[in-house]
């Protein structure tokens, strides 16, 4: 309810080229919320979208850190979120993101404005055209992390190197 601007799917997959909804399911047709892309598994798409294999729940060394759905949109990429479907965080709850992680809990994120060297906070387009302003994650643990090149999405498997110190797979 408090997002006035949800994602149109069907406008953002025919914009990717990808091919329509099924005709036979319900056709989801607004979204406010993404999936970690690092998690979930695409299925039957074709190139250049990745076929990730499935990522079991017992494959992931930290479930309480690591976000499955998060308020984001989803993005083709380009020089200001140069990922191919890139998942920018929307701080539309006063600066905070609502993400729910692995082990089921839900959670509260704290974000910040994405911003040029101007201050000025950075805006878009949406995968469905539509405008929408950046921001960046500032809750301590692996999102944030300096070796986050992508810190304004929730995306990717947190894991710890040889120092503890966060990464992403």
């Amino acid at each position: 309810p408090s997002d006035g601007t949800p994602l149109d799917v069907v406008k953002g997959l025919t914009n990717l080229g990808a091919p329509p909804p099924c005709p036979i399911s319900p056709i989801l047709t607004k979204v406010s919320y993404q999936p970690n892309y690092g998690v979930m598994t695409f299925v039957g798409l074709p190139a250049p979208f990745p076929a990730n294999s499935p990522t079991a729940l017992a494959s992931l060394s930290y479930v309480t850190e690591t976000s499955l759905y998060s308020d984001s949109l989803v993005t083709k990429g380009d020089a200001k979120f140069p990922q191919f479907l890139s998942t920018p965080v929307i701080g539309r709850h006063s600066n905070t993101v609502v993400s729910v992680f692995a082990d089921g809990h839900a959670k509260i994120v704290k974000v910040k404005n994405y911003t040029d060297a101007s201050n000025n906070q950075i805006s878009d387009n949406a995968l469905d055209g539509q405008v929408f302003k950046g921001y960046i994650i500032t809750d301590a643990g692996p999102y944030s992390s300096p070796a986050n090149p992508f810190p304004y999405q929730l995306k990717g498997i947190p894991d710890k190197d040889a120092s503890s110190n966060w990464i992403l797979k």
